[in-house]
């Protein structure tokens, strides 16, 4: 996913953000409110709960923004799909 974000910005440099499928898996044990609460004030969305610590997100954001998600404490791994804005 980074590096099709990447190519992506390549092909169309005008573009500031991209549209990411994101599938984030909690930590086990996690406190999955908390952290839902926390992804939502980052992109004033709130993520799809899947169970079993698996959640969704549909975003037109950076990749900055992406890498912010996938650094937060109590998340496991960060997966999905990216595609141009246009």
């Amino acid at each position: 996913m980074l590096l099709k974000s990447s190519m992506l910005a390549r092909k169309y440099p005008g573009e500031t953000a991209q549209r990411f499928w994101l599938s984030i898996h909690y930590k086990r044990g996690a406190n999955e409110e908390e952290l839902s609460r926390r992804l939502q004030s980052m992109v004033d969305k709130t993520p799809s709960n899947h169970g079993n610590g698996h959640y969704e997100l549909v975003l037109q954001v950076n990749l900055d923004t992406v890498l912010a998600i996938a650094s937060q404490p109590n998340i496991e791994w960060v997966g999905g799909e990216v595609y141009p804005n246009a």
